[in-house]
């Protein structure tokens, strides 16, 4: 599956799970959301033409609506709304970021002169199981009329997956162990304000956490 493909899907079921909450349009879900209504029309345009022609919007609406009754069975959900909330002034400092890639070899150059906006990008992005597009590091360079290719480009690179660099790899583990702990501050309501280095597991090859 595309890459672009996925990720309107996944916007698209969020979309549908606020539909089934709220009611509405996705137009106005998404802006409940913290999501622009440009991109609501958007994943719309997107899956019009992937799901209208062979008919897949039932079925499409059948599985969100099994997802929507598996979150309402279980007895412990996670309170994204808080993390939101919690993170919206949430900052990365310029020398939380070097710490973070501070050992990593090949990542020298971003150390000393990177943009600690990428790694605020990419965190948020994995306490709130969102997307790096709509985090606030992105959406205030956009508001300050200034592009945000380079940052989105940037972030994008720590926020895949399947990325195979190296050097990429340990500071995405290193990123993940970081937004564990941050995601588990925002649900503890504790102070998001802690010491980067007792937070960042070693550099390893291990398993990498499947958030997004």
């Amino acid at each position: 599956m595309a890459t672009i493909l996925e990720r309107h899907l996944r916007w698209a079921a969020s979309f549908r799970l606020a539909e089934l909450i709220c009611g509405g349009t996705w137009r106005a879900c998404a802006e409940t959301l913290g999501i622009p209504r440009s991109s609501a029309s958007r994943t719309m345009n997107v899956l019009g033409k992937e799901l209208t022609t062979p008919g897949l919007w039932l079925l499409f609406e059948n599985v969100v609506d099994e997802v929507a009754h598996h979150l309402n069975a279980q007895d412990r959900r996670i309170n994204y709304a808080r993390r939101r909330l919690a993170t919206a002034d949430w900052r990365l400092s310029p020398a939380a970021w070097m710490t973070l890639c501070e050992g990593i070899p090949g990542l020298e150059q971003r150390q000393a002169t990177g943009d600690p906006q990428v790694g605020e990008a990419v965190i948020w992005c994995m306490v709130n199981e969102s997307s790096y597009l709509h985090s606030p590091a992105v959406t205030q360079r956009r508001s300050t009329s200034r592009s945000p290719h380079r940052l989105t480009e940037q972030a994008g690179l720590f926020a895949n997956r399947k990325q195979r660099r190296p050097s990429y790899i340990a500071l995405r583990h290193r990123l993940v162990a970081y937004a564990t702990q941050l995601a588990q501050a925002c649900d503890d309501g504790t102070d998001l304000r802690f010491d980067v280095l007792s937070r960042v597991a070693p550099c390893s090859g291990g398993k990498l956490d499947p958030v997004r």
